[in-house]
């Protein structure tokens, strides 16, 4: 095996990923060449830190197809051009953020920190179609565990977040992870619910749908959806982290016709 690291390598990588585009190199030809070589690279994910490390490891999966588990085909491809040539942008300083709503931006290999990032909390994955609407493109690659998407997300605060999917083999729960680049040194739970807050928000996220990590629950609830029955008697169907998530409940049950009262309210 051949040891390549910093410019030597950038360049190396550069020079494969013009070639794959360019249809000058083969699929199989790349891959078995990122196999061949090894790079140094840091154990947690950091896109910002050593993005020549991560590109080398997602060029492993070049013969890979669009699940990251099989050996892929033309048109059915985990790494499709656009993801090729998001890498090679990258590495030439040239891929800039996208817009996304509430001042928020997409943007690609421009988050992380060196000291690496704080898990936020993780949920399953419902609509994976509805979340690329919301945050753009993924970029795709893998680490040392499996293949994997991600959302690397700028706040308005400039804070740094990542959405964070592992590609799942068959038959296993979908899931995502949110993580906050920014607060990894701060085990203050304080400072871990206000990091929260705007990815959750963003995302639209119910607190039903979020797992509870080694270090508890991300953040207390925000909204409740209650209904009467027709003897006057309470109860608390769902909980919500924001007012319009609860309301849209609400709304669905109304328009389903039923005759009890429904209505949204803050929980304490």
């Amino acid at each position: 095996m051949k040891s390549l690291e910093g410019l030597e390598l950038q360049e190396a990588l550069e020079t494969a990923l013009v070639g794959l585009l360019n249809g000058n190199i083969k699929r199989e030809a790349a891959a078995s060449w990122a196999t061949r070589t090894v790079s140094w690279r840091p154990l947690l994910h950091s896109p910002m830190g050593n993005l020549p490390g991560d590109a080398h490891l997602a060029l492993l999966m070049v013969n890979t197809d669009e699940t990251g588990w099989g050996e892929g085909t033309s048109g059915n491809w985990f790494l499709t051009t656009t993801h090729l040539s998001s890498y090679l942008e990258a590495l030439r300083g040239q891929l800039s953020a996208t817009p996304l709503e509430g001042g928020w931006h997409n943007a690609p290999f421009q988050v992380g920190l060196p000291d690496g990032f704080r898990r936020l909390g993780w949920c399953w994955l419902r609509d994976r179609a509805g979340l690329a609407r919301r945050l753009g493109a993924p970029t795709r690659g893998r680490d040392d565990f499996a293949p994997f998407e991600a959302w690397d997300l700028l706040a308005p605060t400039k804070h740094h977040y990542s959405v964070f999917r592992y590609m799942p083999p068959p038959d296993y729960p979908d899931t995502i992870e949110l993580l906050c680049w920014d607060a990894a040194g701060d085990p203050a739970s304080e400072a871990r619910e206000a990091a929260f807050w705007p990815l959750a928000e963003l995302l639209a996220l119910d607190l039903d749908a979020i797992g509870v990590l080694e270090d508890g629950p991300p953040t207390p609830t925000r909204w409740a959806l209650w209904r009467r029955d027709d003897n006057n008697n309470e109860f608390r169907i769902s909980r919500h982290l924001t007012q319009s998530a609860a309301q849209a409940r609400a709304d669905h049950f109304e328009s389903l016709g039923h005759k009890q009262d429904y209505w949204v309210q803050p929980i304490e």
